[in-house]
């Protein structure tokens, strides 16, 4: 019974410190942000947690808080995205959907670089099977003429001279590429 009520307590301190916490949070996200659809997605986290703590529902305000918390996470984020370009690893790969087996998706094969020059893990959606993934390489799908032409540049002198395919910068939820995409990607190959 005495760690029913410590629960109980603990709860209520959460509850009671928890909307100042969202507050602060969202605040922070708004001034970070860059782009409108980083304050859209803040402040219905806000609104729906803020719902939740009025419902009584703590483990759903809880989960929103930590889906701010990613949020204000990903617009810090600043990176490079660059083709991989290691002994042993592809640097590009293709598949045949099983939808259309008449079809083949080409895809480079990519990594985040932090200013560190260290490859950073990202919540990246598998276009096959629907599931988010945390990989530091992942595949995006590119035209057959683009992939072509970098396995050509690779297959010239074993380097690619055109790597970096675009950079996040802080504020932002997605990187500016310098490529044309449909933002399909893969995870595993």
């Amino acid at each position: 019974s005495l760690d029913t009520v410590e629960k109980e307590l603990g709860a209520m301190l959460e509850l009671s410190s928890l909307p100042l916490a969202l507050s602060a949070e969202r605040d922070s996200i708004l001034q970070l942000a860059r782009v409108e659809e980083a304050k859209t997605q803040a402040q219905q986290l806000f609104t729906d947690a803020n719902a939740a703590l009025t419902a009584g529902d703590i483990d759903a305000a809880r989960a929103k808080y930590a889906q701010l918390k990613a949020l204000r996470a990903q617009l810090a984020m600043t990176y490079r995205l660059r083709i991989v370009l290691q002994d042993g690893q592809r640097s590009g790969v293709w598949r045949i959907p099983d939808q259309n087996p008449n079809a083949k998706n080409y895809y480079l094969i990519v990594e985040a670089i932090n200013k560190d020059g260290r490859a950073l893990s990202l919540p990246i959606l598998n276009e096959e099977d629907g599931q988010t993934y945390e990989v530091k390489k992942w595949g995006i799908r590119v035209s057959q003429s683009l992939f072509q032409k970098v396995a050509a540049d690779k297959q010239d002198d074993g380097i690619i001279q055109m790597r970096e395919l675009g950079s996040k910068v802080q504020g932002e939820l997605t990187p500016r590429l310098t490529i044309k995409t449909d933002g399909a990607s893969i995870t595993s190959w």
